[in-house]
Parts: C-alpha cells; sequence; structure tokens
C-alpha cells in the first residue's frame, strides 16, 4: 500500500496549506509544497511578483514545475534540505517530504537574490530567460520587489 502513497493521502491539503501559509507569513519567503513531480499542491504563498508573472506563461510554469521537482528530489537524494538557484536565477530551499523512507513531496521555499549576488542577478536571469520572449523591461521592474537575504 505505501509504495504508492501520495501526500495527499498523507496529508490533508488545507492543513498543509495553512502551515505553508504560517511559514510564509512568519518567514516572509515565498513557498509551496509539490507532490513527487514538482506539481504543486498547496496555493502559493507570498510568491513574489516576478514568479507568479513567470508562472503565468506556459513555459515559464513548466520549467518551474521542473525545477521544483529537480530541486524537490535531489533534496531527496541528499536527505536534507538543498538550497539552489530555480531555473531563472533566484534562490530556493527544497526540501523533502518522506514517509515510510518514500520521497512523497517537497516542500519548497524561498525566490530570493541573495545578498553576495545582488549586483549580477538582474542581467543574469534576463539572460537565463532570453528564449521565452520576454519583456527585459518587466523582468528588470519585477525583481526590484525580490527580496534579498545573506546566504
Amino acid at each position: 500500500m505505501t509504495s504508492h502513497l501520495t501526500l495527499r493521502q498523507v496529508v490533508n491539503e488545507q492543513i498543509l496549506q495553512d502551515i505553508q501559509d504560517k511559514f510564509s507569513f512568519a518567514t516572509g519567503l515565498g513557498a509551496v509544497i509539490v507532490d513527487v513531480e514538482g506539481t504543486p499542491i498547496t496555493r502559493p504563498s507570498r510568491f513574489s511578483s516576478f514568479c507568479l508573472w513567470l508562472r503565468e506563461h506556459p513555459e515559464g510554469l513548466r520549467r518551474c514545475i521542473a525545477c521544483d521537482d529537480i530541486g524537490g528530489r535531489t533534496a531527496m537524494g541528499q536527505q536534507e534540505p538543498y538550497i539552489y538557484l530555480c531555473h531563472s536565477g533566484l534562490t530556493d530551499l527544497a526540501v523533502p517530504i518522506i514517509v515510510n523512507n518514500k520521497y512523497i513531496g517537497a516542500f519548497l521555499a524561498g525566490q530570493v537574490i541573495r545578498e553576495d549576488h545582488v549586483d549580477q542577478t538582474v542581467e543574469h536571469i534576463t539572460t537565463r530567460l532570453h528564449d521565452l520572449n520576454l519583456d527585459p523591461e518587466m523582468i528588470r521592474a519585477l525583481l526590484k520587489d525580490v527580496e534579498v537575504l545573506p546566504y
């Protein structure tokens, strides 16, 4: 039975949402809980305007989900939280959710710019997203509101 266990079977989605919302409120970080494929099972909490905007574009959303999938699986492989750059270049954190030694999802938080990378981040992100044909001025404007934190 546990070989096909899903996160939705283990914890009520509203309970997960409440935990996630409280975490985001307390830390100021954006957060979401995803299944084993990186697909969100909760509504995003405190996501940056930049990330919400990027997820409105089909290819941007696809890349975000793929990135969340990799972040969660990497955290699972390491059996500990994993800090990484998302596909666009923001810093994120993935924490695996494990039940009976089985990876069933991940808690993801972040969407911040590292304090030691602040000077290079805007151009780096614009370059990373160039092939999506997004408005570079909109990217720059939305990134102004992204939290800058030390590593």
